[in-house]
């Protein structure tokens, strides 16, 4: 019999390979990197990440009702992408900053999506031991 623990990674697995095909020619960081989200031609928000200290800030930039996501995956060989962190932030014109160790020579992505929308921004990852 299966485990909820093991189901629950099943979905969290495999939710994600969805995710990235919609994916269009995200950016590629090693460093400090950030891109916005444009809906119906308005910047709605963004997400950038700091190398010094592995932060992540997330902002809504747009007062439209409706917050924004960012999501960090990690690449797992074998398995494919895996979601590792999630937050919100849910005002106009205020930020959310976490923080996540990102590990030396593993890939990941970094996405931001306005709550209500499935428009999807990205860009890429690479821990360079820093």
């Amino acid at each position: 019999m299966f485990s909820r623990k093991w189901i629950s990674r099943a979905v969290t697995i495999c939710a994600p390979a969805a995710l990235v095909v919609g994916l269009s020619n995200p950016a590629h960081a090693t460093g400090d990197d950030k891109v916005n989200l444009s809906i119906d031609g308005h910047t709605v928000g963004s997400v950038a990440y700091k190398d010094n200290g592995d932060k992540f800030t997330l902002c809504d930039t747009y007062a439209d009702g409706h917050g924004v996501q960012g999501r960090v995956y990690m690449y797992y060989s074998g398995f494919g992408w895996v979601k590792e962190k999630e937050w919100n932030d849910g005002g106009a014109g205020t930020c959310n900053t976490v923080s996540y160790d990102i590990l030396n020579n593993q890939l990941y992505w970094v996405t931001i999506t306005r709550n209500g929308n499935s428009k999807v921004a990205s860009f890429e990852i690479h821990g360079d031991g820093e």
